[in-house]
C-alpha cells in the first residue's frame, strides 16, 4: 500500500494539506515527506518542515533513497481560441452592446404607438434636428457656451475650495468656526437662489460661473480636507527632523500625498459644473444647452429638448474622461509601486 505523502503550504497565515496519493483523516505519520515552504514566519505544521527567508523556496528530503514529488504536473497550453478570448476587453465590447440595446429601447418605444411623437420622438427625429443644428452651427455655438460656463465656475471653485480646504484640515480653530456655516451654504438648494444670483450678477456669463462655482466647491473642499488630513504624520514628523520648511513639505509630501483625493473630487466636480452652468441656463440666458432645453420646451418641440438633454450628458462624459485620464497619468506611480 503507498504510503501517504502530504504537500504543506504556508502562505498568509493559512496551513492547507494536499494529500497526493491517499487521504488520511484523524491522526497520521509522516515518515518520507518531502516538503515546499514558502516561508512567512509561521511555526512548522511537522518537525521536519522547515521554513527560509520569505520569498524563498525550500525543499528538504527525509531520506535520499525516496524522495517525494511536490510539484503537481505542468499544465497544458490553453487552446489558441482560449488565449484569445483571454486577451479581448470585454469591457470594451460590453460598452457599446449596452449603448445599443438602449437604443433598440428606445425605437421599440417610439414605434410602439403608445406615446405620440411629441412625447417620445423618434430616434430618427432626433437624429435629423442634430443635423439641422449642427449645419447652421448653433449647436457648436451652445455647446461652447455651456462648456465656458462650466469650467470657469469649476475653476473658480477648485481655488476657493482647496484653499479653504487645506487650511481647515491644518488649522482646527478654522475648521470649529468655518465649517458650519460652509455646510449651511451647501445646504441652500441652489435652484432655489438662481434667480437672486441672476439679479445680483445679471443675466450674462458672470451669474452662470457663479452658480456653477456655488455647486462645484463642495466636492472639491472636502476632497482636499481628507487628503490633507490622510497625510501619514510619521513622514510629516522626519521631513520636519531632516530639517524641512513648510514649502518642502507641502510641495513634495501633502501634495502627492493627497492627490487621490483631489483627483476623486475633481471628478465629481467636473460634472456638477455642467449642471451648475445648465441650472443658470435654465432661469436667464440667450445661449447655452440649458437655454436650448428651455426653448425646446416652450415651443414643445420635444426633439430638441431631447437632443439638448444628450449634449448635456455627452459634454460632463467628456470632461469626467479628461479627468479619468489625468489622474492616471498622475498616479502612474502608485501602479508601478505595487509588488
Amino acid at each position: 500500500m503507498p504510503k501517504p505523502t502530504v504537500k504543506v503550504w504556508m502562505e498568509e497565515g493559512v496551513h492547507s494539506a494536499i494529500f497526493a496519493q491517499q487521504a488520511v483523516v484523524g491522526v497520521f505519520k509522516l515518515p518520507q515527506v518531502t516538503c515546499l515552504c514558502c516561508a512567512i514566519g509561521l511555526p512548522p505544521v511537522h518537525p521536519n518542515v522547515h521554513s527560509t527567508q520569505k520569498g524563498r523556496l525550500l525543499m528538504s528530503s527525509i531520506t535520499s533513497t525516496q524522495v517525494v514529488s511536490l510539484s503537481s504536473q505542468a499544465p497544458r497550453p490553453l487552446p489558441f481560441w482560449r488565449r484569445w478570448l483571454r486577451k479581448i476587453e470585454w469591457r470594451l465590447l460590453l460598452l457599446p452592446v449596452i449603448g445599443l440595446l438602449l437604443w433598440q429601447g428606445w425605437v421599440l418605444l417610439a414605434e410602439s404607438g403608445y406615446y405620440a411623437d411629441f412625447i417620445v420622438p423618434h430616434p430618427d427625429t432626433v437624429w435629423a434636428r442634430l443635423q439641422e443644428r449642427w449645419a447652421d452651427g448653433s449647436l457648436v455655438t451652445h455647446i461652447a457656451t455651456t462648456l465656458r460656463e462650466a469650467l470657469s465656475g469649476l475653476f473658480i471653485a477648485s481655488l476657493i475650495a482647496t484653499a479653504l480646504g487645506y487650511i481647515i484640515a491644518r488649522v482646527k480653530i478654522f475648521d470649529y468656526l468655518l465649517t458650519p456655516y460652509l455646510i449651511f451654504l451647501q445646504a441652500i438648494p441652489i435652484i432655489a437662489i438662481s434667480p437672486l444670483i441672476i439679479i445680483w450678477f445679471g443675466s450674462g456669463l458672470a451669474s452662470k460661473v457663479v452658480i456653477a462655482a456655488m455647486i462645484t466647491w463642495f466636492p472639491m473642499m472636502i476632497a482636499t480636507i481628507v487628503g490633507i488630513r490622510n497625510v501619514s504624520t510619521n513622514l510629516r514628523e522626519m521631513m520636519r527632523a531632516n530639517a524641512a520648511t513648510h514649502w518642502q513639505i507641502f510641495r513634495h509630501l501633502e501634495i502627492p500625498s493627497a492627490m487621490p483625493e483631489l483627483l476623486g473630487g475633481l471628478k465629481i466636480a467636473v460634472t456638477l459644473s455642467v449642471v451648475g452652468a445648465a441650472v443658470g441656463e435654465f432661469v436667464s440666458a440667450r445661449e447655452g444647452l440649458g437655454y436650448l432645453v428651455m426653448y425646446g420646451r416652450g415651443i414643445s418641440d420635444t426633439p430638441t429638448v431631447v437632443l439638448a438633454v444628450l449634449m448635456l450628458t455627452v459634454v460632463s462624459l467628456v470632461l469626467y474622461s479628461l479627468v479619468a485620464m489625468l489622474e492616471t497619468s498622475l498616479l502612474s506611480w502608485r501602479k508601478a509601486g505595487k509588488p
